[in-house]
């Protein structure tokens, strides 16, 4: 009788052991199965067809919290009051006109680990969209400059919107968002445009450091650098533009900004509308 019993002990537990096996099993199965949808491998990776189908994104725009802010006389100023106030903001007109010139200057600001500010105008965007998307490309922010370089104090504000609308218009269709910054060519503007260019979420400046590489005797690059640097003050808000010299000027001048003690701040830290 104790032998019997002992053998339907041993009975029972390779039953229950057996049982206790295949439900782990049937688990694992179906907690770790690997999906074999359409269009996706067993390492579940999409095929190459899903990949060709899926859309591109081509609307990132990368975002930073504000640190900065425009005022009055358009400085760059902390917004807050305890904030670093020993920094410049670097901006560039007139472009994209030429791969020549614009091709060095993205790669020194990629060098020297900086962000600029980009007004472009609208007739060149449209003949070099290459040269727009290059700008985003390499984290720099565009704004709106004109479609023509247009003094807007001599134009009706049916022009002047014109002027502001279709450039917007071909920014957002070339890289894909609107400009959130608006320059008015030689710092002039009615009062009806800069209302248009706040209700369109847009932040008017004009400068505050003049780099002046339109003028004869610096455009140099040693003239041009030692220029910039000797009108350093906290905030400014410096232009430059798309010019050969300044091109080659740009290393030296980034350079200087950093000796003096400055930080030259990325756009996308300025507090937008």
């Amino acid at each position: 009788m104790r032998i019997s019993s002992i053998k339907t002990s041993t009975y029972v537990y390779s039953i229950c052991t057996i049982v206790l096996v295949f439900s782990i099993y049937f688990i694992d199965i179906h907690l770790y199965a690997k999906p074999t949808h359409q269009g996706v491998s067993e390492n579940n990776v999409p095929s190459s067809s899903l990949v060709a189908s899926l859309p591109v994104a081509t609307n990132i725009v990368e975002t930073q919290t504000a640190k900065y802010t425009i005022n009055n006389i358009f400085n760059v100023v902390p917004i807050d009051p305890a904030g670093n106030k020993k920094v410049v903001l670097l901006t560039m007109d007139d472009g994209p006109k030429s791969k020549t010139t614009l091709d060095p200057i993205l790669a020194t600001l990629d060098a020297k680990n900086v962000h600029i500010l980009f007004f472009v105008v609208g007739s060149y965007v449209k003949l070099h969209p290459d040269l727009t998307t290059a700008m985003q490309a390499h984290g720099h922010t565009i704004g709106n400059h004109t479609w023509d370089h247009a003094n807007l104090t001599k134009l009706p504000i049916e022009k002047q919107i014109k002027e502001l609308d279709d450039t917007s218009k071909i920014i957002k269709d070339t890289i894909g968002t609107l400009p959130q910054f608006f320059r008015p060519p030689y710092g002039m503007a009615t009062a009806e445009a800069k209302e248009y260019v706040k209700e369109n979420k847009m932040t008017y400046m004009t400068w505050s450091l003049g780099g002046e590489d339109w003028v004869k005797k610096y455009q140099s690059k040693d003239a041009l650098a030692q220029h910039i640097v000797e009108q350093l003050h906290p905030g400014a808000n410096i232009l430059i533009h798309e010019f050969p010299w300044t091109r080659d000027a740009l290393p030296e001048i980034i350079d200087g900004i950093r000796a003096a003690g400055y930080i030259i701040i990325d756009p996308k830290e300025i507090q937008t509308l």
